[in-house]
């Protein structure tokens, strides 16, 4: 096997430090202080240490391997892979969960999904939930922990159930549950958005999903358009084509006790989906924004039942 080293032997960890992060504000013009967070990121990865490790070892001389498998880890990041499937994590609500190729990466935006959830479920008594679109099981799977240890009750009587077309991202989103110790609680199920899932006409439903919604049209960064499941990121009609068929298979869907959709949406697109939805059978109930101000998750309940 080629041993890789951009660094000289024995290499002190300050120097490799210091070197990674002007090579990746040069050669990927990220903002600099971001540069040191993915250079510490990739450091703690290699070396196992946290970052007040690698601040008080500065001075450490590195060994050869070391040195090797950073350099490894490094020449990726150059080449614009994301950090998080370098390392093989990534922490969302607070959790860490694994992801790779085959998985959306999870953003801070959508942990507003799942407050919203939460906020539904707290003290609802049962609901069958179902997360569309499930990819690394990072929505759901972050519902049912905060609720598993918030409102046991609400949890226990719940029925929890994730669906993805990829089965590289249920196989993800598997990963995730047994390592969280959820796997039990959670069905998983193949399916293009609804065309699997029979909801049952007795129980409280809530259907989420941060289905795909960019324009096919919009330029995006090198190591989203480049490594990420193009599958999880576009749709046509402005981003809204899934999001539009998925509530057109809700819509006909056989009367539940009460069912709620809750949507991540992209910024500009509350307006003409509100429009939409409200032509089609639909009401937005709630609008959240996220941190930056921009409508990001909203709420919609139908405004006519469909019975058998």
């Amino acid at each position: 096997m080629m041993t890789i080293s951009l660094f000289p032997a024995d290499a002190q960890l300050g120097t490799v430090r210091e070197v990674s992060r002007e090579r990746l504000v040069r050669e990927l013009g990220i903002d600099p202080a971001l540069a040191q967070i993915e250079t510490d990121a990739l450091l703690a990865h290699v070396l196992g240490y946290s970052r007040a490790q690698i601040l008080s070892r500065l001075r450490e001389p590195l060994a050869p391997q070391v040195i090797s498998d950073f350099s490894s880890a490094l020449l990726r990041r150059l080449q614009s892979e994301p950090i998080a499937y370098i390392t093989g994590v990534k922490e969302f609500y607070g959790i860490e969960f694994a992801v790779g190729p085959g998985a959306l990466i999870p953003r801070p935006e959508t942990e507003h999904l799942v407050d919203r959830v939460v906020a539904i479920l707290t003290n609802a008594g049962p609901h069958d939930v179902y997360d569309i679109g499930v990819g690394s099981g990072a929505i759901i799977l972050s519902v049912m922990k905060t609720l598993r240890e918030s409102d046991a009750e609400s949890f226990g009587c719940s029925r929890f159930v994730g669906v993805d077309l990829s089965e590289g991202a249920l196989a993800w989103t598997k990963k995730n549950s047994t390592s969280l110790g959820l796997s039990d609680q959670v069905s998983l199920l193949r399916s293009d958005l609804m065309s699997a899932i029979h909801v049952r006409p007795d129980r409280a439903s809530i259907v989420l999903a941060n289905c795909p919604y960019i324009d096919p049209a919009e330029t995006l960064p090198k190591d989203v358009v480049d490594y990420e499941p193009s599958g999880a990121l576009f749709s046509g009609d402005g981003g809204l084509a899934h999001i539009k068929r998925l509530l057109l298979e809700c819509g006909e869907m056989k009367s539940a006790v009460s069912l709620r959709i809750l949507l991540e949406i992209g910024a500009g697109q509350a307006d003409r989906l509100n429009s939409w939805a409200s032509s089609n059978g639909f009401s937005i109930a709630a609008t959240i924004q996220d941190y930056a101000g921009i409508a990001r998750v909203v709420e919609l309940t139908r405004t006519t039942d469909v019975t058998a």
